[in-house]
């Protein structure tokens, strides 16, 4: 299985990374392209930041994990910020095993 990552930003920073425990698997910016192959019945975590500076900003983050798996539905994340503004979460997920 791999995640496809895609990220765009107008006048913000972003970063996102694809962890497993200490180790970076993927590791992205701002208006950058990747995809890392994972396997199933591992835990990963899912990391994103955006950081803002004096103007208004737009991220967009998209993630598909392929074949479709429940352990990671497709995500999209399409926000506007203030300047000045930080967002971000990390979250842990597992893919299931495909039958």
């Amino acid at each position: 299985m791999n995640i496809h990552i895609k990220t765009v930003a107008k006048h913000c920073h972003i970063t996102v990374k694809i962890r497993e425990d200490n180790n970076v698997l993927l590791s992205l910016t701002e208006n950058d392209e990747g995809s890392a192959q994972l396997l199933p019945n591992t835990t990963y975590i899912f990391e994103w930041h955006v950081f803002t500076g004096s103007q208004p900003a737009k991220a967009n983050i998209q993630a598909l994990v392929v074949p479709a798996n429940d352990g990671f539905p497709p995500l999209k994340i399409d926000k506007e910020y203030a300047p000045g503004e930080r967002d971000g979460a990390p979250f842990i997920f597992t893919l299931t095993e495909i039958k």
